[in-house]
């Protein structure tokens, strides 16, 4: 994904990504781990503030009830 080891432990202490542990408590990614942190690549393309894709990814860990939510922090971006 081209993401520095830093970079991946910011996102953990921001809690936008959940990485699994193996027995030995490494850290590892599943592939719908590295979907997931392709679309907060894009999110963050998007011009979002850090502060910003934590809302959207508090949204999305609520389900699909807050669809129409997510939709207009998208929409309030894109307009700036």
């Amino acid at each position: 994904m081209g993401l520095t080891t830093y970079t991946l432990r910011y996102y953990e202490q921001q809690q936008l990504i959940m990485p699994r542990r193996d027995d030995h408590q490494r850290r590892y990614y599943t592939d719908e781990d590295v979907k997931w942190l392709g679309f907060l690549i894009c999110l963050k393309n998007t011009g979002m503030t850090m502060s910003e894709i934590g809302e959207y990814v508090q949204l999305r860990s609520q389900g699909d009830k807050t669809m129409e939510a997510r939709k207009n922090l998208l929409a309030v971006v894109k307009k700036t």
